[in-house]
């Protein structure tokens, strides 16, 4: 039995600060989320897809990599209209150059639990960044 089921790639930072919590981001749809989800465009390497998602989210950033926090599939109409494979990549950040009221820091996932948030999965991944990071 062949199965045709293809999965958009979503790169997604999860960044960490020592001081100030996990990132997150407030999308156009007023849901939270972190930022810099972006597709991977057939043929471009990840970082690169990650480093647009979040100058068009955060603008000038500075951030590092430190490792693969989270791999998830999720079924079309989940998160998206068709399916998607996200990949979480956990980074530290010293700053983010837009503070802005569409950006929140997080030290606990209990501190997001009232925000209406872009998936359920946001909180346990704060609670695993900050364990992590």
């Amino acid at each position: 039995m062949t199965m045709d089921i293809k999965h958009e790639v979503n790169i997604i930072s999860v960044l960490v600060n020592p001081e100030r919590g996990v990132l997150l981001h407030q999308a156009a749809s007023g849901k939270w989320g972190f930022p810099g989800s972006e597709d991977l465009v057939p043929g471009e390497d990840w970082e690169s897809a990650q480093l647009r998602g979040l100058i068009r989210d955060l603008g000038n950033v500075q951030f590092e990599n430190v490792l693969i926090l989270h791999l998830e599939s999720y079924a079309g109409g989940t998160v998206a209209p068709d399916a998607k494979f996200g990949v979480f990549v956990l980074g530290t950040i010293s700053s983010a150059q837009s503070e802005s009221e569409s950006i929140r820091w997080a030290k606990s996932a209990e501190e997001i639990r009232d925000l209406d948030l872009v998936h359920v999965r946001v909180a346990d991944l704060v609670e695993k960044a900050l364990r992590n990071g």
